[in-house]
């Protein structure tokens, strides 16, 4: 079975939002597309709705900007296909997308979570950063309290650690059974927590390159100082869920006060 929910989780931005509900009704394993808008303060809702009119579409109003995770977990409640896509508001997927990422989840019952290749705004090239080995407490002296994900850095390119919520495909059940997302994370690194706890619960990540998704990237921040202070926060979350001892934390909490400090909006 490879009927489909898509889950999109939209905050002022409303045209991309647009495309990205667009290109995933003209997948046939597409069966629903639950849209929720985090408070965006703006007409996007009321858009949503008027847009697709008639089709499989859902769009649900958070009263308050929950972030990423929670608003995922908030629009997966509301789903009743079996597997769920989880796409960025700033990603559009490719022809066949989620036909490939669907068939390649249901012919391994051990395969948790599958995601696409990622390319930038061009189409072609690919982002970097997408997947990588799954970050250990050793990491947090390394590259400044975090290791960037290279190619070099995982040993299997289609079995990472974790992979990039911008776009990925999982089992209704499992992602339930985990309780979904970590909602103390409201921004950044939820998805490398649920590679982690579904890698705890018995299942691997995979990708299928076939697949492809393009994204925009980081389209709803305006401050980049804001961005920078909600990642290393999220960084230092992660950690403390390691079991990092103080020292450890202390580490990270003098790098990313110092790295938000130094970037300018």
């Amino acid at each position: 079975m490879t009927d489909t929910a898509v889950v999109i989780v939209n905050y002022r931005t409303m045209a991309l939002t647009t495309a990205a509900v667009e290109s995933v009704l003209s997948e046939p394993e597409v069966t629903e597309v639950v849209v929720v808008d985090n408070a965006s303060g703006d007409s996007s809702a009321e858009h949503l709705r008027t847009a697709f009119a008639g089709r499989p579409v859902q769009v649900l109003e958070s009263d308050w900007n929950r972030g990423f995770g929670p608003a995922v977990n908030m629009a997966a409640a509301a789903c009743e296909a079996p597997l769920l896509l989880i796409l960025n508001s700033d990603a559009t997927v490719t022809p066949g997308a989620v036909g490939l990422l669907a068939r390649a989840i249901v012919a391994d019952e051990r395969v948790g979570i599958v995601a696409p290749a990622v390319y930038q705004a061009d189409g072609t090239t690919v982002q970097a950063g997408a997947y990588g080995r799954l970050p250990t407490r050793r990491d947090v002296l390394r590259s400044n309290g975090w290791v960037s994900p290279r190619a070099d850095d995982v040993r299997d390119a289609s079995a990472p650690g974790w992979v990039s919520g911008v776009a990925m495909l999982v089992r209704r059940a499992d992602f339930v059974a985990l309780g979904g997302f970590d909602e103390t994370f409201s921004m950044y690194l939820e998805d490398v927590d649920l590679c982690r706890r579904m890698a705890e619960a018995g299942k691997v990540v995979r990708r299928e390159p076939a697949a492809g998704v393009v994204h925009a990237g980081g389209m709803s921040w305006r401050s980049r100082r804001d961005r920078t202070r909600r990642f290393h926060e999220s960084k230092l979350h992660y950690f403390e869920k390691l079991g990092a001892t103080s020292a450890e934390l202390r580490c990270v909490r003098v790098v990313g006060a110092i790295k938000s400090r130094l970037v300018r909006d």
